[in-house]
């Protein structure tokens, strides 16, 4: 740990996130970043959690670097003032349950993720298209779920109307996308959600089928 905790410095290129978390952490492993509580730009594509000051999430836009549920709960039992958001908005309170082995990938380019499945695999925008980076992140993972999904540009949430992938997908990836878009607790489709690859998608909802819907780009219909 780092800054007012303590008098070690970070070794290079770590830096002291003295804002959210109080360790030492190197930024260029990706982060989190949540335009509201339903909607998240990037997560943790480490399949770890996202660490924020604990009066962020009120402000509805925010961020926070990735760590372990481990560090998780001993920062809460040290009384940092952060909490630790997975990808939907819940607090993390136990932690993910322990599911096993990592189940098969539905897709190389987008597997499964968190737990024992890992991170997600690096993914660049396919040659020619009009798009600079993905957000990459993992998605799904709560105190019910230990493995997320891999999805990508979340700069680009998925909704009505906005199905640039429809065309994006089979011509660059050479395979159709789907929208994930994840539950509230009460059953409630969220508004807008995460492209990801069809399969990954639908072997995601077989595993969890009250979590998530997996939604054609243009239709917004299920599939």
């Amino acid at each position: 740990m780092c800054g007012d905790l303590c008098d070690a410095e970070c070794p290079e290129p770590q830096v002291c996130v003295i804002d959210s978390a109080f360790v030492c952490y190197d930024r260029s492993i990706g982060g989190c970043d949540f335009d509201s509580l339903t909607l998240t730009r990037e997560y943790c594509s480490s399949g770890e959690v996202c660490a924020t000051r604990s009066d962020r999430p009120a402000m509805g836009s925010f961020g926070g670097g990735c760590f372990g549920a481990e560090y998780c709960r001993e920062a809460a039992e040290l009384g940092l003032r952060q909490v630790c958001v997975y990808s939907d908005g819940s607090l993390m309170e136990e932690g993910p349950p322990d599911e096993g082995a990592c189940p098969p990938a539905p897709d190389e380019m987008e597997p499964f993720c968190g737990g024992s499945c890992g991170a997600c695999p690096a993914h660049e925008p396919a040659s020619g298209a009009l798009v600079a980076e993905w957000f990459r992140s993992c998605l799904g993972i709560n105190e019910e779920r230990e493995f997320g999904v891999c999805a990508f540009d979340g700069g680009q949430p998925c909704r009505p109307g906005a199905d640039s992938y429809a065309l994006y997908c089979p011509r660059y990836e050479g395979r159709p996308c789907a929208c994930i878009v994840f539950r509230d607790p009460d059953g409630t489709l969220r508004e807008a959600g995460n492209t990801t690859f069809v399969e990954s998608c639908l072997a995601y909802r077989e595993r969890y089928p009250d979590a998530v819907e997996c939604l054609d780009p243009v239709e917004w219909t299920p599939l």
